[in-house]
Parts: C-alpha cells; structure tokens; sequence
C-alpha cells in the first residue's frame, strides 16, 4: 500500500513538474500562438476558457453531491459559488485573452500542489505551503519573461497568479477534501510554513530588487500621469542631454530609451489595433496613441530626435514583433498626422496614466526594502523559536 502511495505521489509531482516547465516554456511563444488563433478564428477564440471555468465548476459540484453531506456539502457549494464568482469577475476585467489563459493555468497549478502537500501536512498547512509554492513559480515565470526581450517581468502578474492559485486551493481543499480526515497539526508542520513564508519574503525581495525595478510616478495634467525610473528632474535632464548631445551615462541612456521606445510601442499599438467593446462593436483607441504621443513629446524629445527618421517597426522589433510588423511609420510622427490624431480626440478632464511600467514601485528604494526585509525574517526568526517551545509529539 505505501509503495502504491508512494508511486502515486512520484506521478503527482511528475505530472507537476512537466506543468510547469510547460508554463515557462511557452513564455516565449505567446504573443505568436494567440496572433496565429485570432488570425484562423477570431477574436473570440478565447471565450473557450470561461466555458471549461464553468465545466471544472460543475464537476467539482457534481463530486460534492455525490460524496458530502449536510453541512460539509452545504459549504461546499457556497465554497465553489464563491470562487466561480470571483474566477467570472475577474476573467471578465481582464482585457488580453493570454491573461485570462494565464489566470487559468494557475488556479490548476494550485489544485495540484495542494493535492500533492496535502499527503503529507493537515489542510491547513498544504494550503499556505502549496500557495507559497505557486508565488515562487510566479516569480520564476516573470523573471524568464524579463529576461525575453519582448516581455516584461511585473510583480503584479505574480500576484495575479497567487491569486489565482489560491482561488484554485480553496475550492479543492473545501470540496474535493473536505470530507476526508487530516493528520494533527506538528511542530515540523508549523516550521515548514514559516520556513515557506521566509523563503517567499526572500525571493520577493529579490526579484522587486533585481527584475522589477524602483521608480517614481511623474504627473502633469497634460500629457498625464507616467511611470519612470527616474525623478521628473533627473528625467529632464537626461533629456536635454540627448536632445543638445551631451553625453550620457551608459546606464542611465539604456534605461531612458528603453522606456522611450515602450511609450512608442504603446503609441504604434493603440493606434493599429482593433479592440472589441463587451457589445460586440470593433473600436480603435486612437486617444491613448494620441496621449502616448504626447508623453514621448513632454519627456523623451531627444529619443524622438535621435531615432525620429528612423522605422519605428526597427526600433520595436526586439520589444514586439508583432507590433514591429505592423508598423509603417517612422519613429517621429509627421505634422499632418499628429494634427489629425489630435483633432479626431475629444476634450476629458480625465489625467491619462501610460501603463508602461505602471507596476514599478514607485518612491521606494532598495534601503527601504531590505529594512522590511529585515523585520519579517526577526518576526519569523521569534515564531520559530515560539513554536520550537511547543510540547507535544513532532
């Protein structure tokens, strides 16, 4: 029997492993598989991902009538119209059809690490140990997708996907598991789920240092709200320098045009793209490319001088080449163009916000972050030695 259990548990983790090295192997490819669908079936291709939503929701359902009872049935079914509810909201607000793949993924990703922690720790515990586990993929999953040159690594994605996850551990450990008996809380259990919540402190830390980024928000009422690795002030001046040809610390020039050439991405992809409305009408968002256009006017005047007579799709080739491709426009728009953009915008009092680096974590520091650091590892450091006084059988 322990042999059978034992080869059960190796499939499980097999199974889990080749998971997610699928996950992060197709990193890399999505942008072209989702081109390559829309183009074969259009834009509704994707709408698949709320009917199997729906058809994991009914089978859990199916499962809880057929092996709960009572009240253990009744939470249950309120368990999973919870979650369906919050998995229905929030595939409904996101607006790329790879997101809502994404979210997906993560919630299966949830439900196998629960069923594999959960042979060896009470319910509890394989729910925050497995939870911690999806957050650790996460963040490997952003950190490949920032080393790929036309993706970005975002804290925010990785908490979408804890999310997600979570969503997923809720509804099997109160469903699937609910019925079953669980081995009693151990000391070895608590300080495996302190041992989990350090690492996942540390590897946050890191990758907000060394993938995400710091930043500042910089805001005029006209162009509007924008995220930069610089102050306003430190911005300028590097702008100036470019634009009177100054020289430029190798750095600080790569970090300035990589954010000049994501705002022109932004403005190239608005204004080619046809977006549909929730009533089914094909629209286009030329008052973002108009704003983003702006943005590269207010703030990276010497990118546009630099690169302005050159293809636009060139310099977006390495960011998007999906948008690269689409492109016929030189980097520095022509006056006809942009006069005609700004005449076909309506007037808002609404402050526009880019969301390039709209995740960076803005008025914040390294300092400050290995200071927090530094309390949750004591805090943690003062749990484990409280539970280490506990009596009681490991």
């Amino acid at each position: 029997m322990k042999e059978r259990l034992h080869g059960k548990q190796t499939a499980l983790w097999s199974i889990i492993v080749a998971y997610i090295g699928v996950l992060y192997a197709t990193g890399s490819l999505a942008a072209r598989i989702r081109k390559g669908l829309t183009e074969v079936y259009g834009y509704g291709v994707f709408d698949w991902v709320v009917w199997v939503l729906a058809a994991a929701v009914v089978a859990l359902a199916g499962y809880c009538l057929v092996g709960l009872k009572g009240k253990r049935l009744l939470g249950a079914l309120i368990t999973l119209a919870l979650v369906g509810a919050a998995y229905r909201y929030l595939l409904g607000n996101m607006e790329y059809a790879v997101e809502k793949i994404h979210f997906i993924e993560y919630g299966a990703l949830g439900i196998m690490l629960h069923a594999a922690f959960h042979r060896h720790f009470s319910r509890t515990p394989a729910m925050l140990i497995a939870l911690s586990v999806v957050f650790w993929v996460g963040l490997g999953d952003e950190t490949l997708q920032w080393a790929l040159p036309d993706r970005v690594g975002e804290i925010r994605d990785a908490l979408i996907n804890l999310l997600s996850g979570g969503l997923g551990i809720v509804a099997v450990a109160f469903t699937v598991y609910a019925g079953k008996t669980t081995r009693a809380l151990s000391v070895s259990q608590l300080r495996t789920i302190i041992c989990s919540a350090g690492i996942s402190a540390v590897l946050c830390c890191v990758f907000l240092w060394r993938v995400h980024g710091f930043g500042h928000v910089i805001e005029l009422k006209d162009p509007g709200r924008i995220f930069s690795s610089f102050t306003g002030r430190g911005l300028r001046r590097i702008d100036k320098a470019m634009r009177v040809g100054d020289p430029v610390p190798v750095a600080k020039r790569r970090i300035y045009e990589n954010e000049a050439a994501r705002h022109l991405h932004q403005r190239e992809f608005y204004f080619d793209n046809v977006f549909k409305g929730s009533d089914g009408t094909l629209y286009r968002r030329l008052d973002k490319s108009y704003y983003e256009q702006r943005i590269l006017e207010e703030y990276y005047e010497g990118f546009l001088r630099t690169y302005g007579s050159k293809p636009a799709s060139g310099v977006l080739q390495d960011i998007d080449p999906d948008v690269a491709e689409q492109t016929p426009r030189n980097v520095m728009w022509s006056d006809s163009l942009r006069q005609w953009l700004a005449s076909t915008i309506e007037p808002t009092n609404r402050i526009y916000e880019s969301r390039v680096k709209s995740t960076i974590i803005a008025s914040f520091s390294a300092s400050d972050l290995l200071f927090y650091l530094i309390v949750t590892m004591c805090v943690l450091g003062y749990a484990w030695v409280r539970v280490g006084a506990r009596s009681g059988p490991d």
